[in-house]
């Protein structure tokens, strides 16, 4: 069974690409913590899932913070949480090339392993 960390932790709670900072193929940094919050760490790793599961893997090894064994997990589902609602939101708003793009990665992620750890 999948269970929730025993405790929530600070996390950026908007670690999106925009905020990721790449420099020679090295994390270089992390911007705008505006959105900070106390919550899941799982949160914060969903986005890193647009990048190379090797990526991923990479940042989990050095992350300092609280982790779980299933915080990779749980990430995956945030990630596909957020695909869905991006789905919902582009057929909401007629944003053709959102649906696309979006249906595009969640058929990627249906037809592979991607959820199954």
């Amino acid at each position: 069974a999948l269970s929730m960390p025993k405790k929530l932790s600070p996390i950026h709670f908007d670690l999106t690409g925009d905020h990721i900072l790449i420099d020679k193929n090295k994390l270089a940094g992390i911007i705008d913590f505006g959105d900070s919050a106390i919550g899941d760490p799982a949160s914060d790793f969903a986005w890193l899932w647009t990048y190379e599961e090797k990526f991923v893997h990479n940042v989990y090894d050095n992350y300092k913070g609280k982790r779980d064994k299933n915080l990779l997990h749980r990430s995956k589902l945030h990630y596909f949480a957020t695909l869905l609602s991006s789905l919902y939101h582009g057929v909401k708003d007629g944003k053709k090339q959102q649906v696309k793009i979006t249906l595009k990665t969640i058929r990627r992620i249906m037809e592979s392993r991607f959820l199954n750890m």
